[in-house]
């Protein structure tokens, strides 16, 4: 869903507003075993049929909202402010083939299953001044973002590095005749167990100018330069075996200069 208004606040100054809904859930499908011969095995509901752990898909919310205000000072100066905000939610469900646990002489394949949920953050802000004069026309400009991102990582499956769990990794078997589970009910067999979990910040800065030079009807020059300044702050944890949150800081900074 999107919408768009425009709103003359007076014959200098354009308001601009839009905002933008997206819902998309897409399928994730499941496999079919090859023999080492490289046959394909025959499996229930045949090759468009779901063979899995759960209902794996993709799924997608997100939310934006921007406006933008558009000013001329005179016939020389002009400002442009731009700023958005969106909020993203996602939540991946997906199983991993495991070509390993293959067993063709008991109709049983393997996989790993695995989900994903993350919640984004983001909003951005940008100024442009825009100068005229005779054949040069300048553009000083600064833009701003931070963006945030929670994402978690949840695994099922039979698991334990032990005899008793069979030395698995989030082991889910299969009878690819039927579609039916047949490790659910095993005492190591575990469900959205959370392995991962991180939150980070993210941080740039941007500023600018840049001059178009206007040296013939046919050619123009334009001389610039941009700083950018990029900052990251991470809190993660792994699970297991590790409990406790670690913290992880970058940051970089750079001068572009343009010549064309």
């Amino acid at each position: 869903l999107f919408a768009k208004a425009e709103f003359d606040l007076s014959d200098q100054t354009l308001l601009t507003a839009w905002a933008q809904y997206i819902d998309r859930t897409s399928e994730n499908g499941s496999v079919i075993p090859l023999t080492p011969e490289g046959n394909l095995v025959n499996v229930a509901g045949g090759r468009k049929a779901y063979l899995g752990y759960g209902n794996a898909r993709s799924k997608l919310e997100s939310y934006l909202g921007a406006i933008r205000l558009n000013h001329s000072f005179n016939e020389q100066y002009d400002l442009e402010i731009t700023a958005y905000a969106r909020h993203k939610k996602s939540d991946v469900v997906a199983n991993f083939y495991d070509h390993y646990g293959f067993d063709a002489a008991n109709n049983i394949f393997t996989v790993n299953g695995f989900s994903s949920p993350n919640d984004a953050d983001q909003w951005f802000a940008e100024g442009i001044f825009t100068a005229n004069y005779s054949n040069h026309t300048i553009k000083i400009g600064a833009s701003y973002e931070h963006s945030t991102i929670d994402e978690v990582d949840l695994w099922s499956g039979q698991n334990g590095f032990t005899a008793e769990c069979g030395f698995a990794f989030y082991s889910i078997q299969i009878d690819y005749s039927t579609g039916q589970v047949l490790n659910g009910d095993h005492s190591c067999f575990v469900r959205n167990q959370k392995l991962a979990d991180d939150q980070g910040t993210n941080k740039f800065l941007g500023l600018f100018i840049q001059d178009e030079i206007e040296l013939s009807d046919q050619l123009t020059l334009t001389l610039g330069v941009r700083y950018d300044s990029f900052k990251r702050d991470v809190d993660f944890a792994s699970i297991e075996p590790f409990t406790d949150f670690q913290n992880i800081k970058d940051k970089a900074d750079a001068f572009s200069p343009k010549a064309s």
